[in-house]
């Protein structure tokens, strides 16, 4: 009998497709305490991704009890087939952060779906996007200036570019009588 989880009270639900019904005695031959039902002494519910996302009964209590982790059963695989003889972190196999994950992907393409079609429609109708109240660089040569690069906009209320055009044109012109 090995002692890898010692510290581990598990309880199991929902419907495992492959070896689901010997949990109880993968854990207790390890060490562990199972029980048939959430209990407060309980610390891991070992679950499918289907019976989380509909949210049965026992997960309901795990989540109301806070101290329960719920797992896959990739978890009691993983821990059980571990050289180190302990169990696994339970981090990546957390049911609520695959799930959070999930929404993350699912959230970050219809971003990415929306900002295509987006572009698709501004490129169809010939639309370009341009700030209102922008001028061009004040430099007629379209020469970068001090605070210009070479065809950049400046704000409409920026006269220092145009201030410093109208000093070198002025400065040029007496040096030259």
């Amino acid at each position: 009998m090995g002692k890898t989880f010692q510290k581990i009270h598990a309880c199991s639900a929902g419907t495992f497709p492959k070896d689901g019904n010997k949990i109880s005695q993968w854990v207790r031959a390890n060490g562990g305490e199972y029980s048939p039902t959430v209990t407060p002494q309980v610390t891991h519910l070992i679950t499918t991704l289907e019976a989380y996302k509909k949210n049965i009964k026992p997960v309901r209590e795990a989540k109301e009890l806070k101290h329960i982790k719920i797992v896959t059963f990739d978890w009691l695989e993983d821990s059980l087939l571990d050289k180190g003889r302990k169990p696994r972190r339970v981090t990546k196999y957390l049911l609520n952060t695959i799930v959070g994950n999930e929404e993350k992907k699912q959230q970050q393409q219809q971003a990415t779906k929306k900002s295509a079609d987006a572009k698709a429609r501004a490129k169809k109708t010939g639309a370009t996007k341009r700030l209102p109240g922008r001028i061009k660089n004040p430099d007629p040569f379209g020469k970068a200036t001090a605070r210009f690069k070479a065809g950049t906009a400046a704000g409409k209320g920026d006269t220092l570019g145009a201030m410093v055009l109208v000093y070198i044109t002025v400065s040029t012109l007496t040096s030259k009588s």
